[in-house]
């Protein structure tokens, strides 16, 4: 904690609104939306509650703009490990799926906010409303990657891979029925396959014998997956 007075102009050489964004993003990752606090935040940082109002409206506001961070954080790391995956079809494909899975792990609390918005059901308003023109684009170009990695492995080929939120077939991805329908599916068993392992203390109390299994039942539905989508080749919806 900084000592009484007016602070220095050198004692914060990062913004204080940037600290606070930071240590909510780790704190919300380890402890969910309603486990963490604001005065949590700012004492792990030395500064008022105060400054929460200040920089950002409210608790709430502050957990919407870390939000917006940690999705585009997401977003694009999801398509760098396909970018970094060995340059099939399928094995992009699976670079993407296991980069989920291990986000998921790392960031239970933030997977809370994204798949369950009621959970912080404020800042999740909040987050549509202030931040949504940074999130939205970058939803879609998620959208959009998954459903070409999808359509890579129907039609045996991989494509350049060099999607960004101004550059991506949207119109084309989005005209091929099957492709869209197809990952969608393959997103909700990734969907359920993170908030599986994203569970924390619940898990533990699943049946054992599954739990020591599950490793090797993620790698069976991503097959599984995989295979669901060559047999699209040649059909139509």
């Amino acid at each position: 904690m900084r000592p009484p007075g007016r602070p220095k102009r050198d004692d914060f050489p990062i913004p204080v609104a940037e600290l606070l964004v930071d240590a909510t993003i780790k704190l919300v990752a380890e402890r969910g939306p309603t486990d963490s606090s604001g005065r949590v935040v700012c004492d792990s940082i030395g500064v008022k509650y105060a400054s929460i109002n200040y920089n950002f409206g409210s608790w709430n506001g502050l957990i919407a703009k870390a939000a917006s961070e940690v999705y585009v954080d997401y977003v694009n790391g999801l398509g760098e490990a396909a970018r970094q995956a060995p340059s099939n079809p399928e094995d992009r494909f699976r670079a993407y799926v296991m980069a989920q899975m291990d986000w998921a792990r790392r960031n239970p609390g933030w997977g809370a906010i994204f798949n369950y918005p009621f959970s912080a059901r404020m800042a999740s308003q909040i987050l549509q409303e202030k931040f949504g023109h940074i999130t939205r684009p970058h939803f879609e170009l998620n959208v959009a990657r998954l459903a070409q990695l999808t359509l890579d492995i129907r039609e045996g080929y991989v494509s350049p891979n060099d999607f960004d939120i101004t550059n991506y077939p949207r119109a084309e991805l989005l005209a091929d029925k099957l492709a869209i329908a197809r990952s969608t599916m393959a997103g909700w068993t990734t969907l359920g396959m993170m908030v599986w392992v994203g569970r924390g203390p619940t898990l533990e109390s699943q049946i054992p014998e599954i739990l020591e299994r599950q490793e090797a039942i993620f790698r069976f539905a991503l097959e599984e997956t995989i295979t669901s989508i060559r047999s699209d080749r040649g059909r139509q919806l």
